[in-house]
């Protein structure tokens, strides 16, 4: 009994074992299969471990390879370095050379200042010690003018007054009265007074006619000893060289084209005289003509100036443009000798008044001006003249289309406030050469430019010139521009208000829109001066051309005064060609100041085209120098004319404002190109 409660313990117990076990090993198998399923996990850890490593080395590898190639690029820059630590040490040393040869050189400098400092003082001496001596000359050679004046004149005021009693005598049939001529003609008789009567009795009758001849009466005959009739006797004596002009030698209308010029004081301008018209002038100078004298002979000029005629030593267009004097019209006689230049011929086109006098010499029909770049409008119009005297040709008036087409009639004082006064001028229709007026397009774009944009929309709608086609291209301005666009929508051809990419894809915009003969465009801060377009239609008409330039009046801001008047060094009223070669001369020539501003510039609409038809877009400050250099590769021609054209006005928020020209890298790259394309 006692045994099989043992057996039976034992067997509990073995079955608590055995249950133990079993648990401990399902839990071994739980934790097996865990410890598999983890050993999966951590074979696909590894793997990915294995991938990122390998993808690090890869990595490791090309940082490796790109520090090697740093290694040898920090070893090639330090060997630059090095060679520019030696040039900069060879710089220093020539910089140190050359302060101290500048520094010798002031000082040189300032010893030559001193010398010419003495040496100024010195001439200073002399020359007031000179211009005493040269005014005590002066004083003299008045004195010795003023007597030989009195002498010649009192010489050739005899004469002329023997001729006039001559004469008088002749037609009232008392010229066998001599007695009484040799009386009035001797030194030692009395001063013949002004008016005074001259009786002569009842002459001898002729026996052929005695029944006529007994119905004259003892007459008196009023003598006038000074009149414009005996002063232009005296003028047309002189041109004769011939002491025993008699008055009856005159024909009527000579003498009353003569009497008309000195009846009051006269401007009078000559071009090229030879000894006749030289004489002719003399006479008008010594009877107080004022004259203006061009391409005179020295020893001609000689003999002028003692009566105190003007000697101009420039050619016609430079004085217009240094005296202002660009309209002639101021002028009552124009003398022209026998070969005058076709471009002083030109310059008088367009300018004088229509009652401007003209005395030449040469012989209009035969002038040929086919190998010139004139228009044939120069010489189409003149006639014949009926009225001449010896060798002289004279005539009242100039022929239509040499007179100033433009009667303007407004004061200088309103001419002063443009644009905002509206000069009152009389607007033929039609040019003096009978063509219609060309049309001019004008493009203007801008931008923010509210405060200027009102006086350069003024300054072209104002011209009153009766073909334009204005268009305007505003690239959405966000200041008043609009309003103020909005006041002159309605006079506009085009006005486009959108984005653009720049002033050049504005302008390409605005050019082709227009259909002008003749295309230019003015920025939104200048101003065209009264009569502008005008004087370009003028232009294009009287000459054969593809390009006019005029002159520039530079203004500071809104200041109405200019500063400076510009002018190219172009010939004036020559037609020749844009010179490639200056124009790429950048350093003598453009940055000097030798070519036009671009707003003086009006080119065909052919040359337009010819040239490409559009300005480049990819530059910002040279886009009209490159266009310029691209149309004298075209075979452009120019003329320049002496009036200004445009208002330049400079101001602070110019692209080209200040000291550090901007706009020069640009200048240069664009040279640069043209000239490689030349090589």
């Amino acid at each position: 009994m006692l045994d099989n409660s043992s057996e039976n313990i034992k067997k509990d117990t073995l079955w608590k074992i055995i249950e133990s076990r079993d648990a401990s090993l399902e839990r071994l198998l739980k934790e097996c299969h865990q410890a598999s399923e983890n050993h999966v996990t951590l074979l696909e850890k590894l793997d990915t471990a294995n991938r990122s490593l390998a993808e690090t080395q890869q990595q490791v590898n090309y940082l490796a390879f790109q520090n090697s190639n740093l290694l040898d690029n920090l070893a090639a820059t330090q060997q630059e370095v090095e060679k520019l630590k030696s040039i900069n040490l060879k710089f220093q040393n020539r910089v140190a050379i050359y302060s101290q040869t500048l520094n010798e050189l002031n000082f040189h400098n300032f010893q030559i200042k001193q010398h010419n400092a003495e040496l100024k003082n010195q001439l200073n001496v002399q020359q007031e010690n000179l211009n005493s001596k040269y005014k005590k000359i002066d004083a003299l050679q008045e004195k010795i003018n003023s007597l030989n004046a009195s002498v010649e004149t009192l010489q050739i005021g005899r004469v002329a007054f023997k001729q006039v009693i001559k004469s008088l005598l002749r037609k009232t049939k008392t010229e066998k009265l001599l007695t009484i001529y040799k009386k009035l003609v001797n030194k030692s008789s009395s001063n013949l007074e002004e008016n005074q009567e001259i009786i002569s009795p009842k002459p001898e009758l002729d026996t052929s006619s005695v029944e006529e001849e007994s119905r004259v009466e003892s007459a008196s005959v009023k003598v006038n000893l000074i009149s414009d009739s005996t002063e232009a006797l005296i003028v047309l004596r002189g041109v004769t060289f011939n002491n025993e002009l008699d008055i009856q030698d005159v024909s009527e209308e000579p003498l009353r084209f003569f009497s008309e010029i000195v009846s009051k004081p006269s401007q009078i301008l000559c071009i090229s005289p030879d000894a006749r018209m030289a004489s002719l002038i003399q006479a008008l100078a010594y009877g107080g003509a004022e004259v203006f004298c061009f391409a005179c002979s020295p020893n001609l000029a000689i003999s002028l100036q003692t009566v105190g005629v003007k000697m101009i030593w420039q050619d016609l267009g430079s004085w217009m443009v240094e005296t202002q004097q660009t309209n002639l019209s101021e002028f009552d006689v124009v003398c022209l000798g026998q070969n005058p230049s076709l471009v002083d011929w030109a310059l008088l086109h367009n300018r004088l008044s229509n009652n401007t006098k003209i005395i030449t010499q040469a012989d209009v029909q035969a002038l040929n001006p086919k190998d010139f770049n004139l228009h044939q409008s120069l010489f189409k119009s003149w006639e014949v003249s009926n009225l001449t005297f010896n060798g002289l040709k004279l005539y009242d008036s100039p022929p239509s289309n040499w007179k100033d087409p433009l009667d303007i009639i407004s004061p200088l004082h309103q001419y002063q406030q443009w644009p905002w006064h509206d000069p009152n001028i009389r607007i033929p229709s039609t040019l003096p050469s009978g063509k219609p007026w060309p049309k001019i397009s004008v493009v203007t774009v801008t931008f923010n430019q509210g405060k200027y944009i009102e006086e350069t929309i003024r300054s072209i709608l104002q011209q009153n010139y009766p073909n334009l086609e204005y268009i305007l291209i505003d690239a959405c301005s966000t200041d008043n521009t609009h309003e103020i666009l909005g006041r002159y929508k309605d006079q506009f051809a085009h006005c486009i208000i959108e984005p653009d990419k720049g002033q050049s894809d504005a302008l390409n915009k605005g050019f082709s829109l227009a259909t002008g003969d003749i295309l230019a465009w003015l920025n939104s801060d200048d101003c065209y001066v009264p009569d502008s377009l005008f004087r370009v239609a003028l232009a294009f008409d009287r000459y054969v051309t593809d390009m006019v330039a005029g002159g520039v009046q530079l203004r500071e801001d809104f200041c109405p005064t200019p500063f400076k008047v510009h002018h190219s060094k172009l010939p004036f009223g020559e037609v020749v060609p844009l010179p490639t070669e200056q124009l790429l001369d950048l350093d003598k020539c453009w940055q000097q100041g030798h070519f036009f501003y671009q707003p003086e510039v009006f080119w065909t609409r052919e040359l337009w085209e010819r040239s490409g038809g559009k300005v480049r877009e990819d530059l910002f400050y040279s886009m009209d120098y490159e266009l310029w250099v691209r149309m004298s590769v075209n075979q452009a021609k120019i003329v320049h004319i002496p009036e200004p054209l445009v208002a330049y006005r400079v101001h602070e928020k110019q692209k080209t404002y200040g000291d550090d020209i901007p706009f020069l890298p640009e200048l240069t790259s664009v040279r640069d190109q043209f000239l490689s394309i030349d090589r």
